[in-house]
């Protein structure tokens, strides 16, 4: 397989470092915004406790998607002179859209049952106000599908794809798992543990379909469920718009 890799994507040796570089960097740079508490007072002190809370985890995702999506897709362009179908984003295949159809209904059934559970509202949807206007449910569902888009693109695509004509496919995927697990470090140990057998599911689904479509969309379908339903559990949530409506 690694042959077929140095074939279809005219392998350049500094392929995998400069992945690696722009990881470490803009990881950093992201961890610095998420775990930075002097921007979370500015932001609450600006707008107040709430609606500060709300602009810092817009801003949080926002930042997420520049970093790990918008430069490195940048760099595959202008450094490295390539596509981004050179890593991953090529068309979709039958196999792709299997997985991705009973993976996102598989996610769906189970996170309408967990979901609406308080583990889950407690934490999801990151944005805790009480009272909901239609453009903040938006705002939320399109900042986190941009989130995971980079999130998708960069570790299953980018990392993995330049990394396997020199590591060959165990040691990549074993490296992007790992990476990819110590990216949920900072939102506790039950993810971080979580995210092994997931990571490599989507190893495994990206390699065998040669894109990272069907993963991309069950990772959106998996997290957006997750928001959508901690909202419609949480007895404190509600949307305001259209007159008096709510979901009470």
């Amino acid at each position: 397989m690694e042959e077929q890799f140095f074939i279809r994507f005219g392998y350049n040796q500094k392929d995998p470092f400069i992945a690696l570089a722009s990881l470490v960097i803009g990881f950093l740079l992201y961890l610095g915004i998420y775990l930075s508490p002097a921007i979370k007072e500015k932001l609450r002190a600006k707008f107040g406790s709430e609606r500060g809370l709300t602009a810092w985890v817009i801003m949080v995702k926002m930042a997420g998607f520049i970093l790990l999506g918008v430069i490195p897709a940048l760099l595959i362009t202008f450094e490295l002179d390539k596509s981004l179908t050179d890593y991953g984003a090529g068309q979709m295949t039958p196999a792709a859209w299997s997985w991705m159809i009973v993976l996102s209904l598989l996610i769906l059934i189970l996170n309408f049952f967990y979901g609406r559970r308080p583990k889950n509202y407690n934490t999801y949807p990151l944005i805790r106000e009480k009272k909901w206007s239609l453009g903040l449910a938006f705002l939320s569902l399109l900042t986190s599908t941009l989130f995971i888009v980079s999130y998708e693109f960069f570790f299953r695509g980018f990392l993995l794809f330049s990394c396997i004509p020199l590591m060959g496919v165990e040691v990549a995927v074993m490296l992007n798992v790992v990476l990819y697990s110590f990216a949920h470090i900072h939102k506790g140990m039950q993810e971080t543990i979580g995210s092994v057998p997931f990571g490599i599911l989507l190893c495994y689904v990206t390699l065998t379909t040669g894109s990272f479509w069907a993963i991309m969309v069950t990772h959106i379908v998996l997290s957006l469920s997750a928001d959508i339903f901690g909202f419609i559990g949480n007895p404190e949530m509600q949307v305001i718009g259209f007159g008096s409506a709510s979901k009470k």
